[in-house]
């Protein structure tokens, strides 16, 4: 819990730095999910499915939120649509990123891989 305490407070700190950048709030929405502060994490997620209405926002950070929140179907639905994106940070960091090891059993994660010919 303290590592987590310590990542929200990171995360806040290159929210401001960014502007608020999607990456950093996709960042601080785990965090937040991660200490149990779900309504937190909710309202960024809320204001990055807003954000994509008229812009760009990687999957990868909604998916990094849900995973947060313990969302792991929502989080893996976000996962299938960044490689439908050809989203950068995913294509590279889905086989080694620690964020996704927790689903590294799942099917469909697994499938993923195999869509990117990364089977483990």
């Amino acid at each position: 819990m303290e590592r987590v305490e310590e990542g929200i407070f990171e995360a806040q700190k290159a929210c401001e730095l960014s502007g608020r950048n999607a990456l950093a709030l996709g960042i601080l929405g785990l965090a937040y999910g991660l200490a149990g502060r779900g309504s937190e994490a909710r309202a960024i997620l809320e204001e990055l499915t807003t954000r994509r209405r008229k812009s760009y926002v990687p999957p990868w950070a909604m998916a990094a939120i849900c995973r947060g929140l313990g969302e792991v179907e929502q989080a893996l639905e976000w996962l299938e649509k960044g490689l439908e994106e050809r989203d950068v940070i995913e294509v590279t960091g889905l086989k080694t990123d620690p964020r996704y090891f927790n689903f590294r059993g799942h099917p469909r994660y697994q499938a993923l891989l195999r869509k990117m010919n990364l089977e483990t």
